[in-house]
């Protein structure tokens, strides 16, 4: 946690005081968030607090405190808070707040410096004090109100006025009493403003708190040699992404030319070219070996024939008796093959002859007769 900030000086009004503080020299590693006032009556057990905001009281080094008495004694003591917790309370600091004053005689306007408010009554309270941050775009303002002397009364509302020099007054904002800032936006660019507030109470007005300030110079639009892709329009934008299309489907096409032999490569290479793609030769031996290995697969005509007892002719020739296998046209005859005589006696039934034929070239046998 931080350690205590340090009380410099405090201002006593009859009803506020401003209270002067240094930041705590040790912040425990973690930014200031919030500082926290705490005040009392001497006399009075109870002490009453508040929260002030770290970036707008550090800009300053001022809080102020209000809801006091008039000619009362108080002490005061604050206290910084960061993300570790709240950090040591400083020692108390002890002031008398002033009596209720009449206020000094209005001072006539100055011709140069118009004040477009009535001037204050008998009893009012003291002029705020102002203080502007300007906002990130440059043509805003936080107006910052400093609440003084409230002349004894309780301040009702402000009433802040604004408008450029040599022009026109912006209508009146009306502030309600606790407002502590008020916002003015979309002013122009690079003009310098002036702005009056005034603080109101059940007896009247307090003199114009006045505060001058300027705008920033309009924004130039970014240049096109800043980064590489604020220079790129919606027309280049449109036509990278279309050559990022077209290079997929590119790509898809080749892929589907290789693998499954389709597409518009394919097509190319086939109609143009006159030839096929890859691996159309190889398709090709495929279905010759698919139709080479059906045509084995048939199963051969078995062929069972009982050779009978043979007699020669008279003529010496040999017949060969027609069967269901045998050619319409004469077979081609070969040498005849030498069989040896039969050395029996009785005559006995030939065994069975088995003989294979394949589909495509059928022969028959022709039958022997004995010499």
């Amino acid at each position: 946690t931080p350690s205590s900030p340090s009380i410099d000086q405090v201002e006593p009004y009859s009803s506020t005081a401003q209270v002067q503080f240094d930041e705590p020299e040790a912040t425990g590693g973690v930014p200031i968030l919030k500082y926290k006032a705490e005040w009392r009556a001497v006399g009075e057990e109870v002490w009453h607090s508040k929260w002030y905001d770290a970036k707008e009281a550090s800009m300053e080094g001022i809080v102020t405190i209000v809801g006091l008495k008039p000619e009362t004694t108080y002490a005061v003591r604050l206290a910084a808070l960061n993300g570790k917790g709240l950090g040591e309370i400083s020692a108390a600091s002890e002031f008398k707040t002033q009596p209720v004053h009449s206020p000094p005689p209005p001072a006539s306007a100055s011709s140069s410096t118009p004040v477009p408010l009535s001037p204050p009554d008998k009893g009012e309270p003291s002029a705020p004090k102002l203080e502007g941050q300007m906002g990130e775009d440059g043509n805003s303002i936080k107006v910052n109100l400093i609440k003084q002397d409230d002349g004894g009364s309780p301040i009702r509302h402000y009433l802040v006025r604004y408008r450029a020099l040599s022009s026109e007054w912006k209508p009146e904002i009306r502030l309600p009493s606790g407002s502590d800032h008020v916002m003015l936006k979309s002013l122009d660019w690079n003009a310098e403003y002036e702005v009056y507030v005034v603080a109101e109470n059940q007896q009247g007005k307090s003199k114009a708190a006045h505060f001058v300030f300027r705008t920033s110079a309009q924004p130039t639009a970014i240049p096109a040699n800043g980064s590489p892709t604020s220079g790129l329009s919606t027309g280049a934008i449109v036509g990278i992404l279309i050559v990022i299309f077209v290079l997929l489907l590119v790509v898809v096409d080749i892929t589907c030319y290789f693998l499954n032999k389709c597409g518009l490569f394919m097509c190319i290479a086939v109609n143009l070219c006159g030839k096929a793609g890859p691996g159309a030769k190889g398709k090709d031996m495929e279905e010759g070996k698919a139709a080479f290995s059906k045509d084995e697969s048939k199963e051969p005509i078995v062929e069972v024939r009982t050779e009978e007892e043979r007699t020669p002719n008279h003529d010496g020739g040999k017949h060969t008796e027609p069967n269901e296998t045998t050619p319409l046209t004469e077979p081609e005859k070969g040498p005849v093959e030498a069989k040896p005589e039969c050395q029996e006696t009785e005559t006995k039934p030939a065994p069975a002859e088995v003989k294979t034929v394949p589909n495509d070239a059928t022969q028959t046998k022709e039958n022997e007769s004995k010499a």
